[in-house]
């Protein structure tokens, strides 16, 4: 079976809060375990069919000469790939001298001070050598740089949509009004208010918006499930993201329309009838 092998120190798995199942942690107070012990992931337990009881059994590397090594404990999964791919079996080894890297945890407040402390210490401990350092959000990130190049595309061509949307909106709102300044001055003189007036006038286009988004609902639906399918690991669409989407974009008609409509409704009557 192949397995993704992890080389690390005795304070990793607490650093990144990983969760032992089963068995313990590396510890100083074992020294053995940096030639004897291995941590595996939940994944290869399950696959090797171990459980609990099996901890102290030991495992052969086929690939190194045979070699031998002891399963003193077994960690929850942890994503180390992009989510498009599901957990792979993983091996943990200790390296208790001459790591190329290390890990340190540390406080999203005040990130450069914090840094220039880092720097000084390495350079105290390390005298010429160079200070480099990333961010495991960072490296995160580029496990998916066509999702974030879709994400800005996503958001420009949305947001340009949004606004030409509501400029049309605002036009034909403008012009449709226009065409009723007679019948919302003999409205206004029978006795209507301006609240009844204004939900008159901005239902007619809001009952079109509500019709868009339930026509929209099954393709978005359609097109989020296929692009999500190509994830292992993935969140799943509810209902209620629609609905959100669907009072978003009638708020937004609301706010694009409620203006001309409110301009309209309380103009004099007699402005609007003077002519006739």
């Amino acid at each position: 079976m192949r397995a993704s092998a992890f080389f690390i120190g005795y304070d990793f798995i607490q650093t990144y809060e990983m969760e032992i199942l089963w068995g313990r942690d590396f510890s100083e107070q074992f020294p053995a375990d940096a030639q004897e012990g291995i941590i595996i992931n939940e994944k290869m337990a399950e696959n090797i069919g171990w459980g609990e009881n099996d901890i102290g059994r030991e495992l052969v590397n086929v690939s190194r000469n045979n070699e031998r090594k002891k399963v003193i404990g077994v960690v929850r999964n942890f994503h180390h790939k992009s989510l498009k791919l599901e957990i792979n079996p993983t091996v943990l080894n200790l390296v208790s001298q001459g790591a190329r890297y290390t890990s340190v945890r540390i406080r999203p407040d005040n990130v450069a001070s914090t840094l220039g402390f880092l720097q000084n210490l390495f350079l105290k401990t390390f005298p010429g050598q160079a200070f480099e350092y990333y961010f495991i959000d960072d490296d995160f990130r580029n496990k998916y740089p066509e999702e974030e190049k879709v994400e800005k595309v996503y958001f420009y061509f949305g947001f340009l949509a949004i606004f030409v949307a509501c400029l049309g909106l605002y036009a034909l709102a403008s012009y449709t009004i226009e065409q009723k300044t007679k019948e919302i001055g003999i409205r206004k003189v029978l006795g209507a208010k301006v609240q009844g007036l204004v939900f008159s006038l901005s239902k007619e286009f809001l009952k079109w918006v509500l019709l868009a988004n339930i026509l929209a609902w099954p393709a978005a639906f359609i097109i989020m499930t296929r692009w999500l399918n190509n994830f292992a690991y993935r969140i799943n669409i509810a209902w209620w993201m629609f609905i959100a989407s669907g009072i978003l974009a009638l708020i937004i008609a609301v706010v694009t329309i409620s203006h001309q409509a409110f301009r309209l409704a309380i103009t004099d009557p007699v402005e609007a009838l003077r002519y006739e």
